[in-house]
């Protein structure tokens, strides 16, 4: 059976050596194809990296940005601590010297016008008003009969025209070098 034996290498060398040649090359195609899916597999996680840290680093300035936008209190409070210090170290003074200036004028006004004196001349403002008034009651009561509220304006108008026409008289000069105006109506 040597016949149906397998050949050995020595029989067909051409036939194995195409045979592995094509084994070779089926085996470079392969590993080929293996380089470029890896290399795309590569290109892929690498830019799946790139998102990824992309998306970290936008998380990143939109937490820093919230931070900054935020009142910061803390600063806040002590800036307005800080003014109230401030004011309290400006106001006390300006305090005292107002309540020591009022002191001074209450008791000036209370030396220079007594309250007793005020109140004399107030009572004695108050009677001359009611006596007035009770003068001009009973000018009315007197004449209010003879008298009509027109012979009133006439007389009033009367009176401007005489005061008017003083005012408006040239000046007569006699010989001592005085000046005198139209004699004053009767």
């Amino acid at each position: 059976m040597p016949n149906s034996r397998r050949p050995t290498s020595g029989s067909r060398p051409d036939f194995h050596a195409a045979a592995m040649e094509e084994r070779v090359y089926a085996v470079e195609r392969d590993v080929g194809g293996v380089r470029v899916e890896l290399h795309e597999m590569r290109q892929t996680m690498a830019s799946g990296a790139q998102v990824a840290a992309l998306a970290a680093k936008l998380d990143r300035m939109t937490d820093s940005a919230s931070e900054k936008a935020r009142p910061q209190w803390m600063v806040v409070i002590a800036a307005a601590m800080l003014l109230l210090a401030i004011g309290a170290l400006y106001v006390n003074p300006v305090k005292e010297q107002v309540a020591l200036l009022t002191a001074i004028s209450h008791d000036n006004y209370n030396r220079f016008v007594p309250r007793a004196e005020l109140q004399q001349r107030w009572d004695r403002y108050d009677r001359e008003f009611a006596h007035q008034q009770q003068q001009l009651q009973d000018l009315s009561a007197r004449v209010g009969n003879q008298f009509t509220i027109k012979d009133a304006f006439d007389d009033v108008n009367k009176r401007i025209d005489r005061i008017q026409s003083i005012v408006t008289a040239p000046l007569i000069e006699n010989g001592n070098g005085k000046r005198y105006g139209p004699s004053p109506p009767e």
